[in-house]
Formats: C-alpha cells, structure tokens, sequence
C-alpha cells in the first residue's frame, strides 16, 4: 500500500509536560505481563528536588493537521522486532483525501518510530477517530488478547469513529504483520462505508480483554437527543455503555 503521510518526523520528538511521569507499556493480559521477553512497568525514580522526567509526545507526521491527529489504539507485542505497536486514525487532504491509520513501533514508551507503510486507508470516508484493532477468534467463542498472534482460525476487527457522522463503523479482514497491512475480507464492506457497531446513538467506542474472564469488554457513548434546558434540570447528559462477550 502506498505511503501518504510523507517522511517520518524526528525520532526524538518528545516534550516535557508532567513530573515523574515514565510511562508504563498497556498490559494486555497476566501472562504477558509475567513474560521475561516482554517489556515490564518502570519505576518511577523521581524524588524531591530532582529533575522530571519527559513525558513523550508524539508529533503528527508531514500532511497530517494536529486537530487530526489523536486516540491511540491499546498497544500490542511483536515478538520478531522485541517491540510494542500502536495505531492512530487521521486523515490527509494534502495528497490524495484518504482517511488513514498510522502505525507506531515503541521497544520503551519513550521513543516511537513511524513505520512508512499505512496499516489501512480508504478514500472519503472523512476523518477517522478512536480506531480499535483487536483479533476475534473464527472456532471458538472466546476473547482473545490484542498481542496475540495472528494465525489460521483467527481474524483481525478494525474499527473506526467516523467525525463527521458520529457512528463507528467496523470491518473483518487479515492483518500481515511483516507488510505492517490489514486488507478487509470484502472491499465491499470496507472500514465507513458499510457494517455498524450500532444503528442508533453510539459512539466513540473501545475494547479492552478481559484476561481473567477470557472476553472482550466493549464501552461507548450514547449522546442525549435531550434539550441543553433538560439535561440541566435532570444533572447529567449522555450516557456510557458496557456490552461483554
């Protein structure tokens, strides 16, 4: 798949912004979190009178706006490079006005390196936010683990939260780890132009694994058709919700 967000930025595009803050890597279930091959929580070493640490910021790439450029999918371990990828959804209307998933490659939480090859993009769907990428199992009904590898009886989701109609729209399809490409099952189906999470007010959705219970939590937001005069009178206004399989 061509690339479309030009040259990587700088590798040490970090800045300062919080005290003590080493970032932990996203634990995506206990056994990898036990797994002497795979990165563990830091420890935060700051005392009184000493320096912060950075907090990392990741800087968008060439032809991407900052305002397009946000929510971070879980991270998942890839054993062959000993390091943590993470995507983010964007657009770019400089090249070509395709909506656009960034892959990030991270072996600390500190440094992240912009692969040059697009996880997916399709053309006029508008911008794309809160991406989630998880894998489904085919055989069983279990939840699987984000860092788990992909294989025979397994299929990779790819979600996105399309900005301008405020609906998630999701596709099935593999996922090569070696091209760094996710290519959907029908093109007929692709990611904003056809299957829906939900068909009604739901929005902005995430899955996290349950490793304890082996399912896939899934949480949303559901937007309030009330007046701004009745969501003040009754002291809230949208709702979070939780589905699990």
């Amino acid at each position: 798949m061509p690339t479309t967000h030009g040259p990587d930025p700088p590798p040490s595009s970090l800045t300062a912004a919080l005290p003590c803050s080493t970032p932990a890597p996203p634990p995506s279930g206990s056994r990898f979190r036990t797994s002497p091959s795979r990165p563990t929580r830091p420890t935060c070493s700051c005392s009184p009178g000493s320096s912060p640490r950075r907090t990392p910021v990741v800087v968008p790439p060439q032809g991407v706006n900052v305002k397009d450029f946000r929510d971070p999918t879980t991270a998942w371990y890839m054993a062959s490079e000993d390091a943590w990828l993470v995507t983010i959804g964007s657009k770019n209307d400089v090249q070509r006005h395709a909506e656009i998933v960034l892959v990030y490659k991270t072996a600390d939480f500190l440094r992240f390196e912009l692969l040059p090859d697009l996880l997916h993009a399709v053309e006029g769907t508008r911008m794309w936010e809160c991406v989630d990428f998880f894998l489904v199992a085919t055989e069983e009904e279990t939840g699987l683990d984000t860092s788990e590898p992909a294989g025979d009886f397994v299929k990779h989701v790819l979600k996105v939260s399309l900005d301008d109609d405020r609906n998630d729209y999701y596709a099935i399809g593999t996922y090569d780890a070696k091209k760094n490409e996710w290519v959907p099952d029908d093109p007929e189906k692709d990611v904003g132009i056809s299957l829906r999470y939900d068909y009604d007010r739901f929005y902005a959705s995430k899955t996290f694994f349950d490793p304890v219970m082996k399912r896939r939590i899934l949480l949303g937001w559901i937007s309030e058709s009330d007046s701004e005069r009745a969501d003040a009178a009754k002291g809230w206004a949208s709702l979070m919700l939780k589905h699990q399989n």
